[in-house]
This record gives C-alpha cells, sequence and structure tokens, in this order.
C-alpha cells in the first residue's frame, strides 16, 4: 500500500447550467462537483501496489451548454480545464495531456487534452509504487 497526495486545480465555465464533474480512482469515487467556478482538491489516496486508474468523466452536458452561430461555429461553450495536476507535489500535468485517452460519448477517443467539454471519461493509468512509474514515464 502506498499513500499518494493526489492535488487537482481546474477551471470550470459553463452556460445555462454547471457541469457534473466526477473523480474515481479505479471504481472508487473521490469526488463529485456540479457548480463550482474554480476549484482544488487535494487528498491523500491509498493505493495498493499495481495498475490503477484514474478517471475525470464530465455529465450533465446537453445543447443547452453550447452557444453556436448560423455557421455551427461554437460561440460560446460549457467545459472543464485540468490547470494542475500533481501527485506528491510532482507536476503532471504534461504526462496527464501526452498519456490519457478522452472516451466522449459523442465524439469518440480524443487524446492530448486536459479540456473536457463532451459528455465521457478522461482516463490515465498508473501503477504503484508511484515513483517507480514515474521513472518509467517521465524517462
Amino acid at each position: 500500500m502506498e499513500k499518494i497526495n493526489f492535488y487537482l486545480e481546474y477551471a470550470h465555465k459553463w452556460i445555462d447550467h454547471p457541469l457534473t464533474f466526477m473523480v474515481h480512482f479505479d471504481d472508487r469515487l473521490i469526488y463529485v462537483d456540479q457548480g463550482h467556478a474554480y476549484n482544488t482538491i487535494n487528498k491523500k489516496i491509498v493505493l495498493s501496489e499495481g495498475d490503477h486508474l484514474l478517471k475525470f468523466t464530465i455529465a450533465n452536458k446537453n445543447e443547452a451548454n453550447t452557444t453556436v452561430d448560423q455557421n455551427k461555429k461554437i460561440i460560446n461553450d460549457s467545459i472543464i480545464t485540468i490547470e494542475n495536476f500533481k501527485f506528491n507535489d510532482l507536476d503532471l500535468k504534461s504526462l496527464l495531456i501526452e498519456k490519457s485517452v478522452y472516451n466522449t460519448v459523442s465524439n469518440g477517443v480524443l487524446t492530448q487534452t486536459n479540456v473536457l467539454g463532451l459528455n465521457g471519461t478522461l482516463n490515465f493509468d498508473l501503477k504503484v509504487p508511484i515513483y517507480d512509474w514515474l521513472l518509467e514515464n517521465l524517462y
């Protein structure tokens, strides 16, 4: 077992109504938000040795959350942007962008993003012990 300090900052911009934002480690829900414009999560998470999946899920988005012009060009949109992402005070935002996979409900699979604007889940694989996994992925 390893204790990890999980730190996340995100911005939540919406029109009409806020999106639902959920964070899971594997199948364990650790956070739910619906309405904060900017928020910080700072939690200690205990994980067993081996493979794990961190999931950021967006739900509750509908047509009222996006404004388009007559040419269907998006003028304004509801999104969640991951501003800061750390494990044990190590900045992993670039690794999150590079290695995560965003499975959207309406637009298939997207990669290399920290902007969540569609219903779906951004999946990020990790492994414990965390420092061994970081060395494998950063160098």
